[in-house]
């Protein structure tokens, strides 16, 4: 499953790769109708290439700032293992005979963005991300929560659009993502499991970072019409320099978005998404936990996180105008509808995302 995914997304960033030179072959054919750079802010964005949901997609001018804050609320309370759901009484009993299970944990983000665009083809982006994590277990005798919070991982990346052209009508564009994320998240969180006991170290998931440098590599696609917009995206965190100083490394991970919005009036607009994502499992052991506590806690076993999931998001989104002009919200809700765990381990349920965004 895992290598039919990996030659999917191969394929997929080969083929658009492919399709550099013959769009190339094209720009003195076409003239490209929708110059973005002539247009006013309240024309982009009632173009709705300003996309709130997907950062890649947007475009700058050059000279243009566009700051950001997201907060987002991820519920998981579900325990799967492969696609099989279990309650925490089978964790605990003799088909896994586990000592402590985990019943449920939410994580809050709030990230705030900032993206300075040098030049019409090129945006650079700054993405500051601070988590509050908590999670639930149980023994067969009692109930305990570990909490963990601070700032995650910095995202630095750049989105080259480096090629569009008009074709009956629609604005198709191609782009590129660069980045890297940057090891500002702690990976030596403790907590207490009980009133009486020293803080241990908390496993993966509680965790707020890498603790590794990642290159991030992306490809786009765009097609824009006066009310629809719509693209993919495939994007990969690779982990390839080496483990972090508590001797494991996060899995790589590969991401395909796709997306279409519709453009209702001038300020109201709705989109979906689609989202895949294939998410290797940790290589390593975290030094600090102690050599037994995979065979007491599942969520310690650095095996169980790896995981393949689709979600489906539906979104709504309002631009300001007048005194407020160059200000957008939206709000989207995330579902899953399909995951495969190597588990046992927590699966999302529901993920509500809230977003503002203002552009000058």
């Amino acid at each position: 499953m895992n290598s039919r995914l990996g030659t999917k997304y191969t394929h997929f960033a080969i083929t658009l790769a492919l399709l550099y030179p013959f769009c190339s072959s094209a720009t003195s054919e076409h003239q490209h109708q929708y110059d973005y750079s002539a247009m006013n802010l309240e024309q982009l964005i009632n173009f709705n290439v300003y996309t709130t949901s997907v950062l890649s997609a947007h475009i700058h001018r050059e000279g243009e700032m566009m700051v950001g804050y997201n907060w987002a609320s991820n519920t998981m309370d579900q325990l799967l293992d492969n696609t099989t759901k279990l309650s925490p009484a089978q964790i605990l009993g003799n088909q896994y005979g586990y000592s402590v299970s985990p019943v449920s944990m939410k994580t809050t983000m709030q990230s705030l963005h900032l993206m300075y665009a040098s030049s019409n083809q090129l945006t650079w982006i700054l993405m500051a991300k601070y988590l509050n994590k908590k999670m639930k277990h149980q023994t067969s005798a009692t109930q305990f929560t570990t909490s963990n919070s601070g700032w995650a991982d910095t995202l630095l990346k750049i989105n080259y659009n480096y090629y569009q052209e008009m074709a009956k009508d629609i604005e198709h564009q191609f782009g590129l993502t660069l980045g890297v994320s940057l090891p500002t998240g702690n990976i030596t969180g403790t907590d207490a499991i009980g009133p009486n006991t020293a803080p241990i170290q908390l496993p993966y998931a509680m965790q707020l970072g890498s603790g590794t440098f990642d290159p991030i590599f992306g490809l786009s696609y765009h097609g824009v019409t006066p009310s629809l917009y719509w693209g993919a995206q495939l994007i990969h965190t690779a982990r390839i320099s080496g483990n972090n100083k508590q001797g494991y490394r996060l899995g790589d991970q590969s991401k395909l978005n796709a997306w279409l919005h519709y453009s209702i009036n001038d300020n109201l607009a709705l989109y979906s998404q689609i989202n895949f994502t294939h998410q290797q499992a940790i290589s390593g052991q975290d030094k600090d936990i102690a050599a037994m506590m995979p065979t007491i806690n599942p969520m310690a076993d650095p095996r169980f996180t790896d995981k393949n999931k689709a979600n489906v998001v539906l979104g709504l989104s309002y631009a300001f105008t007048d005194v407020l002009q160059g200000n957008l919200v939206n709000v989207e809700l995330d579902t899953p509808v399909y995951q495969k765990l190597t588990g046992p381990q927590l699966s999302q349920q529901r993920n509500i995302r809230v977003g503002w965004q203002w552009l000058f």
